[in-house]
């Protein structure tokens, strides 16, 4: 089989969404004929990609023209529409010029497209740059969603989305993974508090990700505020992550007024050595998420033996079913109430419960686990195996009881 993971980018520009194409490559590489990554090039290639590729791991990036926001690549769109031996082709995001590329190639050779839309058809992300989607739409991605032989969806929710935009494809619902090679040696805790002094002798409550208003990041702030006596202990909150759209200016202004300049540490980008070390120096891990599609980085907090605190809309139910971690609403008094429940515990009883989520992983969520479902859907399309158990046919929008 020949298989096209296609994205933006590799790189932490891509977020999440480079992890999932580099752990189904990786993993898909394994058995088959070819694989093949393409994405654009920027200031982070071969720098953050991963340094255990298979000798003939074939990655293609490309530069880009234009806009930024519009990610157009005129030499990838000739590469995608040379492969004309290409299987599958699996695309990662949408809402970029990608999509025109991806369709081109399906409307050529009518070989089999799958999309992964990551979490970028949920309602409150359709909001964003709402009229620009709504062009967009029209042009180019309603036609190459509706095209597709197959949509991914990482959780029954993000399926239900692409049912309510109208879409009638076949979807698999297959979460992200993990490798839990790559967090079994993390750098020592201590260089987190070499890098940022602050933290010396406190116990750290650990954000990374997105900083952008539906990452919940305000109640979580103000929660934190209602909770002092955690504070007096010694605890403190790190938030770790990119800005988008000048969020963390109007977070540290919020951290100003509520007083808790010096219980609150804004690290700015976390990644490589400094990743592990946060990750490796923390006590508990926070995503109080707004909306979510299925968050790359609590599989590796999990794979770091970290207890979980999340909102329902992480669609992670199983974190509080197999004692993972506390869920609750992305609210002031939902999570001091969980900030309550988690950090009244001794770090024996939190790493007790990080351990059940790092066996969860262990059973249902390494990236060989995951790359193989999609493998069967794979060969599902290509007529070479049976209806897969991850496969939603019905068009319509299902019950919900």
């Amino acid at each position: 089989m020949k298989v096209v993971h296609a994205t933006n980018h590799l790189t932490r520009t891509g977020g999440g969404t480079a992890h999932v194409v580099w752990g189904l490559a990786i993993e898909h590489q394994k058995c088959w004929e070819l694989v093949r990554v393409l994405g654009l090039k920027d200031a982070y290639d071969s720098v953050d990609w991963p340094v255990n590729c298979l000798p003939d791991f074939a990655v293609h990036t490309h530069a880009q023209n234009g806009p930024f926001v519009l990610g157009w690549s005129s030499s990838l769109h000739h590469e995608l529409l040379a492969a004309g031996d290409i299987n599958v082709l699996h695309q990662h995001g949408i809402w970029s010029m990608l999509s025109y590329s991806c369709h081109e190639w399906k409307r050529r050779y009518d070989n089999k497209q799958v999309i992964a839309v990551h979490g970028m058809l949920d309602e409150a992300r359709l909001q964003q740059s709402r009229w620009k989607k709504r062009l967009f739409g029209a042009l180019i991605e309603k036609a190459n969603l509706r095209d597709a032989d197959c949509l991914h969806a990482l959780c029954m929710p993000e399926a239900l989305s692409m049912r309510h935009f109208g879409l009638k494809n076949p979807i698999m619902v297959i979460p992200n993974g993990v490798r839990l090679e790559d967090y079994a040696h993390l750098v020592n805790s201590a260089r987190f508090a070499e890098q940022f002094p602050e933290t010396k002798n406190r116990r750290l409550i650990l954000f990374m990700g997105r900083l952008h208003p539906l990452k919940g990041l305000f109640p979580m702030l103000q929660a934190w505020k209602k909770v002092k006596r955690f504070r007096d202990e010694g605890w403190m909150l790190v938030v770790g992550g990119p800005d988008q759209a000048g969020t963390e200016e109007k977070l540290k202004h919020l951290t100003e007024e509520l007083e808790l300049k010096n219980d609150v540490l804004f690290t700015g980008v976390l990644y490589g050595e400094m990743k592990s070390a946060a990750l490796a120096a923390a006590s508990v891990f926070v995503l109080p998420s707004k909306t979510e599609g299925f968050a790359i980085s609590l599989l590796e907090a999990m794979a770091c033996c970290l207890p979980l605190i999340i909102t329902r809309a992480c669609n992670f139910p199983e974190v509080a079913k197999s004692g993972a971690g506390w869920e609750g609403e992305p609210t002031v008094d939902s999570l001091s109430e969980l900030f309550e429940q988690s950090l009244s515990l001794t770090d024996d009883q939190l790493y007790k419960i990080g351990r059940c989520g790092y066996d969860l992983i262990c059973q249902e969520y390494t990236w060989e686990i995951i790359a193989a479902k999609i493998a069967r859907v794979y060969s599902w399309l290509l007529g070479a195996s049976d209806y897969p158990a991850d496969l939603m046919l019905d068009p319509t929008i299902p019950e919900i009881k």
